[in-house]
């Protein structure tokens, strides 16, 4: 989930990002779901972006730390389960994951994503 801010009542919710259609940016920042709801937003739509990719990328990165050969099957046709196997997620090294760092600095340009939706 992703934080906004509504622009005219000032107050934060938290938003699947997956239910995003478009975000449109003409005077107001518009976030236009795929239900045909529409919310007025402070955030503009980089910042937005930002926040998309930053969610993202963590999903991808906790994914990285649990051990899914505790939910392989064994070679014998055996399901493991987590109460036959030491399931546990694996440990993050320092410099794995920076929440800080700058979308341009992982080479990706905010504006060519926007330029190709």
């Amino acid at each position: 989930m992703i934080q906004l801010t509504r622009l005219r009542h000032d107050d934060t919710f938290f938003l699947n990002p997956d239910l995003i259609e478009r975000v449109d940016t003409h005077v107001d920042t518009v976030v236009r779901l795929t239900s045909g709801s529409e919310f007025v937003v402070v955030e503009d739509a980089v910042e937005i972006l930002h926040r998309i990719v930053s969610f993202r990328a963590s999903i991808i990165a906790l994914a990285s730390l649990i051990d899914v050969s505790a939910h392989m099957p064994r070679h014998d046709g055996v399901s493991v389960t987590a109460d036959d196997s030491d399931w546990a997620p694996r440990e993050l090294v320092p410099g794995d994951v920076d929440d800080n760092e700058p979308i341009e600095a992982a080479g990706i340009d905010a504006e060519q994503i926007g330029a190709s939706q």
